[in-house]
Order: structure tokens, then C-alpha cells, then sequence
């Protein structure tokens, strides 16, 4: 009947479980894209069921950082992708940077999950 109560979905996936791929895609001059990949689907650009943000962390430095507390949230991405510009990096005295991000889902509860596996790129200036 028109008034009986419909059968809701199971949200399968809790941010526990799912760790974003994060990719580099462009890298230029002072700025890179970060493409976000949900490993469920690595053609879809929409999130996971149950997820409302695919976050990004940033780390600039020579070696990478010891410690996942040392990555800043630096933005979510949109459509799985997300423009990073190093405008504010002070590049005197260090001959060679790299950028190391890592991605993690955040659910539709506030919920967040474990970050994925790190990437790493070179920053390109003058």
C-alpha cells in the first residue's frame, strides 16, 4: 500500500573501511592537481555510499613526515579534484621541496576515516 513504510538502505560502508587513492595529476609551476579516487569505483568521481567529503592533507618538506599528524587539511575535493597552490611556501634555503598529501573520507555522520597510502611530488618554482 501507498502508506506502508518502504524498506530503507543498509549504508554499507563506514569511513573505517574505505581509504581514498590520491593521485597527482598535474604538476606545475607553484601548483599541482590532486585527484582523489574512490576504490570501489576508479572511474566514478562520486563518493562512496554514506560518505560526504573526500578530504586532503597536506606536507611540504624535504623527507617525508614521520608522524600523520604532521599533515595540515589543506581542502576536499570536488568532483575528485582539487587544486593545490604553494604561493605561501617559503622556498629560500631549500634547494629541493615535495609535496606529500594523503586523502580521507569523512562520513555523512562526521565520522572520519583512515587516510589512504601517501603520494608524493617534487614542487616546481622558477
Amino acid at each position: 500500500t501507498p502508506l506502508a513504510k518502504k524498506r530503507g538502505r543498509k549504508k554499507n560502508y563506514t569511513p573505517e573501511m574505505l581509504q581514498p587513492i590520491i593521485v597527482v595529476k598535474k604538476n606545475m609551476l607553484g601548483e599541482m592537481q590532486v585527484c582523489i579516487i574512490n576504490p570501489e569505483a576508479p572511474k566514478s568521481k562520486k563518493l562512496p555510499e554514506g560518505m560526504k567529503f573526500a578530504k586532503v592533507y597536506l606536507f611540504v618538506g624535504e623527507e617525508p613526515p614521520k608522524n600523520i599528524n604532521d599533515f595540515r587539511f589543506y581542502g576536499n575535493a570536488k568532483r575528485g579534484l582539487l587544486p593545490v597552490n604553494f604561493a605561501d611556501v617559503d622556498f629560500k634555503g631549500n634547494p629541493v621541496l615535495y609535496a606529500f598529501f594523503v586523502g580521507r573520507y569523512e562520513s555523512n555522520r562526521g565520522v572520519l576515516g583512515q587516510p589512504g597510502a601517501v603520494a608524493s611530488a617534487k614542487i616546481l618554482y622558477q
